[in-house]
């Protein structure tokens, strides 16, 4: 409304408002050399994503950068729709011990196309970063669509405000 007089009326599904760099699946390197590139499924980003990760060692390498040192908490945008949760290994600049990143089903079957998230608290150095997300055997579930992953362009950190609120 506006004077008045009705001026229409828009239907906005969803807006999402990030400060993240967005780095697509499509465009990660995958190994070991299969590219499972796929875009049968709708609603996702970029080109498409990539598909299943159902073979132990498939994986994808994200190269990401930060600014500085810290935590960040990034976020794999996915889908997947069999089993119950689903975990693969994140390996950040090839350390040893890999981070178990936990895949939740959120569609009732592959039909359904529902994106959403799975987020993680990493150690970023500062500038390149290497994050090796992998299905590395039976504990590892596999069947997950990803998307993309996003990593923030600020460190999770809290900051202590003398005085109180005012």
């Amino acid at each position: 409304w506006r004077d008045g007089v009705e001026q229409g009326a828009i239907n906005i599904d969803s807006v999402t408002v990030t400060d993240s760099v967005i780095y697509e699946a499509e465009d990660a390197t995958t190994f070991p050399g299969e590219h499972n590139l796929a875009a049968d499924h709708t609603g996702y980003s970029g080109r498409g994503f990539m598909a299943h990760y159902n073979q132990d060692g498939n994986g994808t390498e994200f190269h990401v950068n930060a600014d500085r040192a810290g935590v960040y908490t990034v976020a794999f945008r996915y889908q997947s729709a069999q089993g119950d949760t689903r975990t693969l290994s994140l390996y950040v600049n090839e350390e040893e011990t890999a981070y178990a990143v936990s895949f939740p089903r959120n569609n009732q079957d592959w039909a359904d196309d529902i994106w959403t998230y799975a987020t993680i608290n990493l150690p970023l150095q500062a500038g390149e970063n290497i994050l090796r997300l992998q299905k590395e055997d039976r504990e590892n579930a596999g069947y997950i669509n990803i998307d993309y992953l996003a990593v923030p362009n600020r460190l999770l950190a809290a900051t202590e405000v003398s005085g109180g609120i005012p």
